[in-house]
């Protein structure tokens, strides 16, 4: 029986083909073959195996063909070009015959530049994720630097989805949890309930003032439930990182805790007395500012731990209380 007469060959709907393997010369293919490629059948007539590949990919062609043994062959998927110049991806199976007594091959090339495409993006979006985890690493380990240098309660995290990003040791002992426990977590999640403000909004609003500034914003005195039920009054300082966009890469969260501060005041009952009292910490708390003096030496230290790392670096001005990060 001569196959490409067969209505099976003709009418499959996967692209078919017969050709032969010593000229590689088309010798019969299916309509569907005709539909999906672009040439008329007197075209694929005049044409060999070759012409319907890019011509970089002909050298591994002829070897694959050269290759070919009885029976069934599983050549995998290769690049094929249809008449309009587009390239798509086909998964070839092919089974030698003997066509009017010359050996030739029977070919079947499913369309499969879909989930090629899909695979490739697959894997893009995992090397994005394995650059950005390396960049998210290198970038904690700056932060910690920071965090080393400069003691205290700290959170570094996102202001698009407000992840956290690193977090000081003083921050973990004070929650008593692990820092597994906080990076990629949810700044809200990992912050201790306020009694009188369980949506944090007030926190929330700063953060806003912030990203709507470009400025740090100081948030006085809130209530906060630590795990261990016991309630702590917190001065929380939000400072802004900006890349060389001057966009808002990340807010940094400085958390002070006053409570033995307050507790130390002797307000007595008046309203005054306790005004007074809050006037002094609001004065203790921009005092503790002095802390970021430091930042000038440890910006020397950030860039050299830069160069090792290849990530971005810190600027720092005092006189605008400005933190940069460079790419």
């Amino acid at each position: 029986m001569d196959i490409t007469t067969d209505s099976l060959f003709l009418s499959h709907p996967d692209p078919m083909w017969v050709y032969d393997v010593e000229t590689f010369q088309f010798l019969s293919v299916n309509n569907a073959a005709i539909v999906k490629y672009g040439y008329s059948l007197e075209e694929f007539l005049g044409m060999t195996i070759k012409d319907i590949r890019p011509p970089e990919d002909c050298a591994a062609l002829e070897e694959n063909v050269k290759a070919v043994s009885e029976g069934r062959d599983e050549a995998g998927v290769w690049r094929h070009s249809l008449k309009s110049g587009e390239i798509i991806h086909v998964d070839i199976i092919g089974h030698t015959v003997l066509h009017h007594g010359r050996p030739a091959e029977l070919i079947s090339a499913r369309d499969v530049t879909r989930h090629v495409h899909a695979e490739q993006r697959m894997r893009e979006a995992l090397a994005r994720e394995q650059s950005a985890r390396r960049a998210s690493d290198a970038l904690a380990r700056q932060f910690q630097v920071m965090f080393d240098n400069i003691p205290g309660m700290f959170l570094v995290f996102s202001p698009e989805n407000f992840d956290v990003i690193a977090v000081s040791d003083a921050y973990l002992a004070a929650m008593h949890i692990e820092r597994a426990d906080a990076v990629g977590q949810n700044l809200f999640t990992i912050l201790p309930p306020q009694p009188s403000d369980t949506r944090h909004s007030d926190l929330q609003a700063s953060f806003a003032r912030v990203m709507a500034t470009g400025n740090p914003d100081l948030l006085e005195i809130q209530k906060f439930m630590l795990p261990d039920q016991n309630e702590r009054l917190w001065v929380l300082t939000s400072t802004p990182v900006e890349g060389p966009d001057q966009r808002q890469l990340f807010l940094i969260l400085q958390i002070q805790d006053v409570t033995t501060a307050i507790d130390g005041q002797d307000c007595g009952e008046k309203a005054s007395d306790f005004e007074a009292a809050k006037l002094n910490l609001v004065t203790y708390t921009h005092e503790l500012k002095s802390d970021n003096l430091r930042l000038e030496e440890l910006a020397t230290r950030l860039r050299t731990t830069q160069r090792l790392l290849s990530t971005g670096t810190w600027d720092y001005s005092i006189a605008r209380d400005h933190i940069q990060w460079s790419d």
